[in-house]
C-alpha cells in the first residue's frame, strides 16, 4: 500500500509524533510519500529527521516557474477533475464558515497547492492521502484527493479545531474518516456540528524503543522539576512560575529547568525576576532531542500545567507528557482537554486544576515528600503509555481504518 502524508513544517522539532507515525507505518510494510506545506521556521529541524526532510516535497517552495509548469501539466492531464474540484472551491468560498473573512481568499493558494499535490499523487500511484492538522493541511488534502480520485483522511489535534476550524464540517463530511487524538476532541467536534459517525479516536503515541524506562534516581541535590514546550500561554509556564514562588516561600529546595522558546519568553523571564526566582529557574531554550533525553534522566518530576488561553486555544494531549511517562519521570499536569485520558490522577500522575498555582505546588510537594508515591506513579505511567499510547499499536489502528476505505 502506498500512502501520501501531508503535514505542516515536516522536520520541525514540534511535530515528532507525525514522523513517529510515518515510521511505524513503514515498519508495517506501507510505502509513505512525504509532503509538507512549508519548511520548519528558522530552520529548526529535528536532527534525526534530516533524511525525512530530504525526501519531503514542500508544496509552497516549488518556485513560480516550476509551479506554473506543474499547473499546466495538471490541467492537461486531468482537466475535468480540476474543474469539478473548482466547483467545491467556489462553493466553500461562498458558503463555508471561517473565523476571519480573509480566510476565504487564502483558499486560492491552498487550492493551487492541492493541484500540485494531486499531480504528484496520480504520478506516484498513491492510494490514500492522510493529513495531520485540520486547518491548512486538511484543506489542501480535501481538494487534492478529489482531483487525484483517492480517499483522504486527517488527524485533528488542538489549535486546528479549537481556534482555526474553518470548513471543518466540509472536511469531516468529505473525508473517508477523521481521526481525533482524544475522546475530548471527538466530543468537541460533535458539539460544533460534525457528524459523529465520521469521527474516530486514535491516540498519538511514542516509540517505546526510543523511550526506555529508567528507575527513579536517588536524589543527591535539589528536587529537579523539568518542563518542556513552546513558551506560549496555553502551556501554562506562568502558572508553573507562580507555583515555584510558593515552593520557595515554603523554604523548599528545588530547581526548575525550562526547555523551549517562544513569543512569551520575555514575559516569563520578567515574571521570574519579579518573583525572585532567578536562582531557582534555569532557561535552556530549544535543545536537541538528545539533550532533552538527558534532562529527563536528571528530573525528579515533569510539569506541564496546560491552560486554555485567551483565544480559546488549549493543548490536546502533549506528546512530551507521554515521553516523560514512558521514561519513568513522574508527571504533574492539569485536568484540561484530553489530559485525563493520558493521566489518571493519583494513579499514573497528578492533575491540578488549570490556572491554580497553589494546587500545582501541592502536587509537586507530594512528589517531594513521598518518594514511594513518585515511584508508584512512574511505574503505572509506563504501563499506561504501553497500553494506550504506543506508536506502533496506534499506527496499526490507523492503517486498519485506511484499509477499510476500500483502498
Amino acid at each position: 500500500m502506498r500512502i501520501a502524508y501531508l503535514s505542516p513544517e515536516t522536520g520541525a522539532v514540534t511535530n515528532t509524533f507525525v514522523y513517529g507515525e510515518m515510521e511505524a507505518l513503514r515498519s508495517l510494510g506501507v510505502s509513505i510519500a512525504s509532503f509538507s506545506t512549508r519548511r520548519p521556521a528558522n530552520g529548526a529541524v529535528f536532527s534525526e529527521r534530516e533524511s525525512l526532510v530530504a525526501e519531503t516535497t514542500y508544496l509552497y517552495e516549488l518556485g513560480l516557474v516550476r509551479t506554473l509548469w506543474e499547473l499546466g501539466l495538471a490541467g492537461a492531464t486531468f482537466p475535468h477533475r480540476i474543474a469539478w474540484a473548482k466547483f467545491f472551491l467556489f462553493r466553500d468560498m461562498l458558503l463555508g464558515s471561517f473565523r476571519h473573512p480573509s480566510d476565504r481568499l487564502k483558499l486560492v493558494p491552498q487550492f493551487t497547492a492541492a493541484v500540485l499535490l494531486a499531480r504528484r499523487l496520480r504520478r506516484d500511484g498513491a492510494q490514500h492521502l492522510h493529513a495531520h492538522f485540520a486547518h491548512v493541511p486538511a484543506t489542501i488534502a480535501m481538494y487534492a484527493a478529489r482531483m487525484a480520485g483517492i480517499p483522504f483522511s486527517f488527524t485533528a489535534h488542538a489549535n486546528d479545531i479549537f481556534v482555526r476550524r474553518g470548513l471543518i464540517h466540509e472536511k469531516t463530511r468529505r473525508s473517508a474518516f477523521t481521526v481525533c487524538i482524544s475522546e475530548y476532541n471527538r466530543r468537541f467536534l460533535t458539539s460544533v456540528g460534525c457528524a459523529p459517525e465520521t469521527l474516530r479516536v486514535v491516540h498519538c503515541g511514542v516509540d517505546l524503543k526510543k523511550c526506555p524506562h529508567s528507575p527513579i534516581r536517588t536524589r543527591t541535590g535539589p528536587f529537579t522539576i523539568l518542563a518542556v514546550g513552546r513558551l506560549i500561554e496555553k502551556k501554562g509556564f506562568h502558572v508553573l512560575l507562580d507555583a515555584a514562588a510558593r515552593l520557595r516561600a515554603q523554604g523548599r529546595c528545588f530547581r526548575c529547568v525550562i526547555v523551549g522558546s517562544g513569543p512569551q519568553e520575555g514575559v516569563l523571564r520578567a515574571q521570574a525576576t519579579r518573583l525572585a526566582l532567578d536562582g531557582a529557574v534555569e532557561w535552556r531554550g530549544g535543545l536537541p532531542q538528545e539533550e532533552v533525553v538527558r534532562l529527563f534522566g536528571e528530573a525528579d518530576a515533569f510539569a506541564l500545567p496546560c491552560v486554555r488561553d485567551k483565544q480559546g486555544d488549549q493543548d490536546g494531549i502533549p506528546v512530551v507528557l507521554m515521553e516523560a511517562m514512558a521514561r519513568g519521570t513522574p508527571v504533574v499536569a492539569t485536568s484540561i482537554s484530553g489530559l485525563p485520558e493520558l493521566i489518571v490522577d493519583g494513579v499514573s500522575g497528578l492533575l491540578a486544576h488549570p490556572n491554580d498555582p497553589a494546587a500545582l505546588a501541592e502536587c509537586l510537594v507530594r512528589l517531594m515528600d513521598h518518594p514511594a508515591l513518585a515511584q508508584r506513579l512512574a511505574h503505572a505511567a509506563r504501563l499506561a503509555v504501553e497500553r494506550e499510547f504506543n506508536a506502533s499499536t496506534n499506527a496499526a489502528a490507523l492503517l486498519d481504518l485506511i484499509k477499510r476505505t476500500g483502498t
